[in-house]
């Protein structure tokens, strides 16, 4: 980070599938930040393990300042309970707004993707959201400019 950052990372239901807080110093006030990556989904086992870490994002961002930022590859589009149980109980709203930015996968037509890569925001305005060119993952990446 080109500012002050505090980071550690935390388990969200599994040691194995960290997730990383944080806190950046900007100049108008501490900025939350939680980068996420629960489990992928497959059989009904996986889907339960994602959606228990996705039930544990909401105790981190209470602790979180009012200024926060959850971003990742959170492995469940915007439709999937599990993540819109998880907007509904952190006041989150997605930065994405009413657009869509499908991410994944990466070999597959623009059409055929699906978003599973998110930013969400709290306290902060969101400028822009847009997905950007692909660099060599299986994800493109999901590009965010935010405001104070």
């Amino acid at each position: 980070s080109r500012l002050p950052l505090a980071a550690a990372p935390i388990a969200l239901g599994y040691a194995w599938a960290p997730a990383l807080r944080g806190v950046v110093e900007t100049a108008a006030g501490p900025v939350g930040v939680l980068g996420v990556h629960p489990p992928r989904p497959g059989t009904g086992a996986r889907c339960h393990e994602r959606d228990t870490a996705l039930a544990a994002i909401p105790a981190v961002v209470a602790d979180m300042p009012e200024r926060r930022i959850v971003l990742g590859d959170f492995n469940a589009t915007p439709w999937n309970a599990a993540f819109r149980a998880l907007l509904a109980n952190t006041g989150l709203r997605h930065a994405n707004g009413t657009g869509f930015h499908p991410t994944w996968h990466t070999k597959l037509p623009w059409p055929l993707r699906i978003p599973i890569d998110h930013v969400m925001v709290d306290g902060l305005g969101v400028v822009a959201t847009e997905v950007g060119a692909s660099f060599g993952s299986d994800h493109a990446p999901l590009l965010a400019r935010l405001s104070f």
